[in-house]
C-alpha cells in the first residue's frame, strides 16, 4: 500500500492520503478532491498542472513534460502531475495558487421591465377538523384554499363589470373559472407529509410559482421570500440573492467553477465525462458542491435561512445546463452535436442535491442549440435584440464566442470556438486575473506593464495577452501572417532597435520577452497562433452572420459586448489585433454579465420568462463549419492587418 505526502507551497504541514495503484498523481489528488489547474483535462497537452515532487519512487521525466517545463522547473523536482506515475510512497508539493483572488464580473445591465415575480405567497387561517365535521386535512385545505379563490374571482368579476358591457362581463366570468381551474391542487407526497405540521398553527402560508402550489408552510412566512440568479459559467459561477418583496438583488457572490480542475472549456469536460468511469458523477457533484457553498455564503452574510429560497434561475451554456443535471453529455460532442434537451425545465432543488427550500425549485432556462445556451438567450433579452429597428451584434466572449446578430429584430446567431487563450489558457506564462496577473501593456520605449494589485508579475491574464499582442501587431514585431519577426529585422530597423533585445531565439523558436526578471515572462510564438486562431473563429463569425443576412460591417448600428472576460478588454486592444473591427470601435458597447442579468429579470417577471422562451424559438442557429467558403473564410480572418 502506497501513500501520498502532501503540503502546500510555503507551509511545512503534510496531509496523508492513499494512493491508488496505477492512477497518475492528477488523478489521485482529484480524488481527494484537490483542486489542480489542468486546462486539457488531464491529457499531458497544456502543461499547467505543476507540482514539484520532493521525494519517491516514481516514473522518469516524459518528452511531453520537456515540452512544457524550463531546465530549472525540471532541476528542481517540477514534474505534470497528469504525467506522473508513482511506484511507491511519494512526497510532494503543491505549488499553484488556487485563485482565491479571481477577478469575477457580477454587474451587468438591466432594461427596465414591469415586475410580476413567478414566485407569491398568500396566508391562510387554520380550520381543524372537529367531531360534527369530520373532514380530511387535506379536504379543509383544498375547501379554505379554493373558497379563497372564490372570493379573489368574484371580486376580479365585480370590478370588471363595472367597467365593462355585459358581454365583456360573460367573457370575464369564463376567464375566471379557466383560472380557478388552473389553480386546482395537487397534493404531492412533500405536500401531504406537511400537513399534520401545518394544522398544529393558527395560521399557515402557501407558496406558489406561478399558478402552481409548491409547497407550505407553518404560521405567517409571508415576509421572507428569496431567489437565487445564477449563471454558470465554464470559467466562473456567479449567484445573486434576489428580494421578491422588494424586487432587489440583495448581494451576490462568486467562484471559479471547480469544473476546471477537469478541462478548462466545454469541449475537455465532455471528454472527461466521455473516458473516465464517474466522470459525469465528478463533474456534476463538483457545481453542486459549488452552488451550495455560494448559497451558504449569502445566506450567512444576509443572516437569511436557506429554507426562505424557493428557486433557482439558471442561465447557462448547453453543456454547463447539462452537467448540472446530470445529464451525458456525449452527444453534444460528436458531430452532428445533438444536446438531450434545450427546452426550459422545472426540478425540485433536492433532486439534484441543491440545499434551498425542501419544496424550492430549479428553473433552467432555455436555449437554442448545443453551442447557444440559454446565457445567451439571457443577454439577447436583455438588450432587448427582438424588439429593436437596429442591426446590432451582440457577442458574448469566454471560453467559446457565441454570436447573435439582430437585423431590426431578425434573430440569427452562431458559435465559435474561441478556445480558453482569450482567457491566459494554454498560453506559456499565461493566468487566470489574480494577484500577480499583467492585465495591462504598453510597449514604447520600453515595455510599461500593470500588475493585478501592484504585486510582482508571475504571468499574463487574458486582457494583459491582448494588450501585448496587439502592440506587437501595432509595431511590426509580429507580421501579417502571425510571425514574430526575427532579432536581425528588428535591429536594422531604427524604430524598433531598442526593442532587439527582448527578443529570444532558442533552436528557431521566437519569443519576445516582457519581463526579464524570474520567472521570465514571455509571449511565445505559440502563444500568438493561439490568440490568432482565437481572433480568426469570433472574427469569420461576425462576417458569416452577416454575409447570411446580405449585410456588411457598415451595416451595423451597435456592437454589445457582454461575459466576464469581455468587460476586461481594451476596444483599443481587440480592434488591434482584429477581434473587433477597426470601423466598429466607436460603436462598442460593453454591458457586463447579461447571463445574471437576464436570470434576474426572469425571477421578477413572468412576461419576461414567456418572452425568453420566444425568443429561444425565434434564434436561427448557423452552423458555421456547413458554410460554403467557410475555410476560406477562416483563413482570410487570421491575418492582422
Amino acid at each position: 500500500m502506497s501513500y501520498l505526502l502532501l503540503k502546500e507551497k510555503n507551509q511545512q504541514l503534510y496531509k496523508k492520503y492513499q494512493l491508488t495503484e496505477g492512477k497518475n498523481l492528477l488523478d489521485s489528488l482529484r480524488e481527494y478532491k484537490i483542486e489542480m489547474e489542468s486546462p486539457c483535462g488531464g491529457n499531458g497537452i497544456c502543461g499547467k498542472c505543476k507540482v514539484k515532487i520532493i521525494s519517491g519512487d516514481i516514473n522518469s521525466i516524459t518528452d511531453e513534460e520537456r515540452r512544457f517545463l524550463s531546465n530549472e522547473e525540471l532541476n528542481d523536482g517540477v514534474r505534470l502531475s497528469c504525467l506522473v506515475f508513482p511506484k511507491g510512497d511519494v512526497e510532494v508539493e503543491l505549488i499553484q495558487n488556487q485563485n482565491k483572488s479571481h477577478k469575477i464580473l457580477t454587474e451587468g445591465y438591466i432594461p427596465t421591465f414591469e415586475k410580476s415575480p413567478v414566485l407569491s405567497k398568500k396566508v391562510f387561517t387554520t380550520k381543524r377538523p372537529t367531531l360534527e365535521r369530520m373532514f380530511s386535512y387535506e379536504d379543509i385545505l383544498i375547501e379554505e384554499i379554493e373558497c379563497n379563490l372564490k372570493s379573489q374571482s368574484s371580486k376580479e368579476n365585480s370590478e370588471t363589470s363595472k367597467e365593462n358591457s355585459e358581454s365583456s362581463k360573460e367573457n370575464s366570468l369564463v376567464l375566471s373559472k379557466s383560472k380557478l381551474d388552473n389553480l386546482k391542487f395537487k397534493f404531492d407526497y412533500d405536500i401531504l407529509k406537511k400537513l399534520p405540521e401545518i394544522f398544529q398553527a393558527d395560521e399557515f402560508t402557501a407558496v406558489y410559482s406561478d399558478e402552481e402550489l409548491i409547497g407550505l408552510e407553518q404560521n405567517n412566512t409571508k415576509d421572507k421570500i428569496y431567489a437565487i440568479a445564477l449563471d454558470i459559467g465554464t470559467t466562473t459561477v456567479v449567484a445573486s440573492l434576489v428580494d421578491i418583496n422588494t424586487y432587489e438583488e440583495i448581494d451576490s457572490a462568486s467562484e471559479i467553477n471547480p469544473q476546471k480542475q477537469y478541462g478548462l472549456d466545454v469541449l475537455s469536460r465532455i471528454h472527461f465525462a466521455k473516458e473516465n468511469e464517474n466522470g459525469l458523477e465528478l463533474l456534476h457533484q463538483a457545481i453542486v458542491e459549488c452552488i451550495n457553498t455560494l448559497i451558504e455564503k449569502l445566506c450567512v452574510e444576509n443572516n437569511i435561512d436557506r429554507k426562505s429560497i424557493y428557486e433557482i434561475c439558471v442561465a447557462a451554456n448547453t453543456t454547463m445546463i447539462h452537467l448540472l443535471m446530470n445529464i451525458s453529455t456525449l452527444s453534444i460532442g460528436k458531430s452532428p452535436y445533438a444536446p438531450v434537451f434545450i427546452t426550459s425545465k422545472s426540478v425540485k432543488a433536492k433532486d439534484l442535491g441543491v440545499n434551498i427550500s425542501d419544496f424550492g425549485r430549479i428553473y433552467i432556462m432555455p436555449g437554442v442549440s448545443s453551442f447557444i445556451g440559454a446565457d445567451i438567450v439571457s443577454g439577447a433579452c436583455v438588450c432587448k435584440l427582438q424588439d429593436t429597428d437596429k442591426n446590432i451584434l451582440f457577442i458574448d466572449i469566454g471560453t467559446n464566442g457565441e454570436i447573435v446578430l439582430s437585423k431590426k429584430s431578425k434573430l440569427s446567431s452562431c458559435s465559435c470556438a474561441a478556445g480558453p487563450a482569450l482567457e491566459g489558457m494554454n498560453i506559456s506564462c499565461g493566468m487566470r486575473a489574480q494577484k500577480g496577473a499583467i492585465e495591462n501593456i504598453k510597449i514604447d520605449e520600453k515595455v510599461e506593464i500593470n500588475v493585478i494589485d501592484n504585486a510582482k508579475p508571475i504571468g499574463l491574464c487574458g486582457s494583459g495577452i491582448i494588450d501585448a499582442i496587439s502592440e506587437m501587431v501595432r509595431l511590426k514585431v509580429v507580421g501579417k501572417t502571425g510571425r514574430i519577426n526575427k532579432k536581425s529585422s528588428i535591429e536594422s530597423n531604427e524604430d524598433l532597435k531598442h526593442l532587439s533585445a527582448n527578443i529570444i531565439e532558442i533552436e528557431k523558436k521566437r519569443k519576445f520577452i516582457l519581463d526579464m526578471n524570474y520567472p521570465e515572462i514571455s509571449i511565445t510564438q505559440e502563444d500568438v497562433r493561439q490568440v490568432q486562431l482565437a481572433k480568426g473563429a469570433i472574427l469569420s463569425g461576425f462576417y458569416a452572420l452577416l454575409k447570411n443576412e446580405n449585410m456588411d460591417m457598415n451595416d451595423l448600428d451597435e456592437v454589445v459586448i457582454a461575459g466576464q472576460f469581455g468587460k476586461h478588454l481594451s476596444i483599443d486592444s481587440m480592434a488591434g489585433i482584429g477581434i473587433i473591427p477597426k470601423e466598429l470601435k466607436d460603436k462598442v458597447r460593453y454591458i457586463g454579465n447579461s447571463a445574471k442579468a437576464g436570470a434576474i429579470m426572469s425571477i421578477l417577471s413572468k412576461d419576461v420568462r414567456k418572452e425568453m422562451e420566444e425568443v429561444a424559438n425565434n434564434i436561427n442557429y448557423c452552423e458555421l463549419s456547413t458554410q460554403e467558403g467557410y475555410d476560406r473564410l477562416f483563413a482570410d480572418c487570421l491575418t492582422f492587418k
